[in-house]
């Protein structure tokens, strides 16, 4: 399909709204991805071999006909729920007093789905703007704490096993966590997962942490060197290899004021993803990650990070990501925009845009 000049282009009226074609465009690759399983499971109970040879390669042992069917049926759900999501989108536009335009997303749907490259894209801003509205007040009221970044990994394994490798990553780092050292010097920590695909193919999940340690850590008792870190960590694992863990320090000597900023860039990267979206073009990855870590938490703050973050957002929430004291004023303007799969750009829907208008007058006239 060629480009027709006479379309308008959300990419090109908005520099900093880009980004929704890039994260849009991975979402419909993994949205096509599930509905290949499901295809393959419909196909498959039609004797077609190439359907056959495909679930032969997603399932090392072959499931029941039952257990297929009900993961045919989640990725279509998974599928068609991703397809609508952020698939129309409404921007205000609003004049402030300085004469500068404001556009800003004002009305969307999301689907929710953790492993949709859209609403983790919108999720990991929300989960940043949130440390970033507390991080200085963090940073003020513990000024004798010191924070340090911690990655412990595992051995990589088939994710079909990845519910048991996540369940031991987490209850070794809870043996960790009761542990004297620990408990007399951590004041707090910030626990995510993250996993990732090697190149055969097998899962790799790791912790990343930050720890609010007290002064009483870098004393000789306490402190634990990097080797240390190791030593512990595959004890707790108890395995008979040698995990691969790094620690690092998220700022040495800075100035008051750059340290709540270097705490945010750091708590930024470790709340970016879950999982990379060009890795959920695996079929095999994708369709064991979204069966077996249903309602597993990925995100946990303990101490003086507690309360600061959650994982899950109503669309209100990843619609208005930070504090604007432009999004409770009337939109001047409005502009609506619809995702073409052909051009897989969003482009501007005047159809949807009239319909907005005039559900924004009924709303008006009856005081909604």
């Amino acid at each position: 399909m060629s480009e027709d000049q006479s379309y308008q282009y959300l990419r090109e009226y908005s520099e900093k709204d880009k980004i929704w074609d890039t994260q849009k465009r991975i979402s419909n690759n993994v949205e096509k991805t599930l509905y290949s399983f499901q295809n393959a499971v419909l196909s498959a109970e039609r004797h077609d071999q190439q359907s056959i040879s495909l679930l032969n390669s997603v399932f090392s042992e072959t499931p029941s006909r039952e257990k297929l069917k009900e993961l045919g049926s989640l990725a279509l759900k998974k599928g068609l729920l991703m397809s609508d999501c952020g698939k129309n989108l409404i921007f205000a536009l609003n004049t402030t007093d300085d004469g500068e335009l404001i556009h800003r997303l004002f009305r969307a749907e999301f689907c929710k789905f953790r492993y949709c490259p859209v609403c983790n894209w919108r999720k990991s801003l929300k989960l940043k703007a949130l440390f970033l509205a507390r991080a200085e007040s963090i940073v003020e009221n513990n000024k004798n704490i010191s924070y340090l970044f911690l990655t412990l990994t595992m051995k990589n394994d088939s994710v079909e096993v990845i519910d048991e490798m996540l369940e031991k990553l987490n209850s070794s780092f809870r043996k960790i966590t009761k542990q004297k050292f620990f408990k007399s010097s951590v004041k707090g920590t910030v626990k995510t997962i993250e996993i990732t695909r090697s190149n055969k193919g097998e899962a790799h999940p790791h912790l990343h942490v930050i720890l609010a340690v007290s002064s009483s850590y870098f004393k000789p008792k306490n402190y634990k060197k990097t080797e240390q870190w190791v030593e512990i960590w595959k004890k707790a694992l108890a395995v008979d290899y040698t995990p691969i863990v790094d620690i690092r320090r998220v700022y040495g000597k800075t100035e008051k004021g750059e340290r709540s900023e270097k705490l945010t860039a750091v708590v930024a990267e470790v709340l970016k993803y879950a999982v990379k979206g060009t890795d959920l073009r695996d079929l095999k990855f994708l369709i064991h990650l979204t069966d077996k870590t249903k309602g597993k938490r990925f995100i946990s703050a303990t101490g003086i990070f507690q309360g600061v973050f959650k994982e899950d957002f109503s669309d209100d929430e990843l619609i208005q990501i930070e504090d604007d004291e432009q999004a409770d004023k009337k939109p001047d303007d409005i502009r609506a925009y619809s995702f073409n799969t052909g051009f897989r750009k969003y482009i501007r829907d005047f159809i949807l845009e009239e319909s907005e208008k005039l559900r924004m007058e009924q709303e008006s006239a009856f005081g909604g």
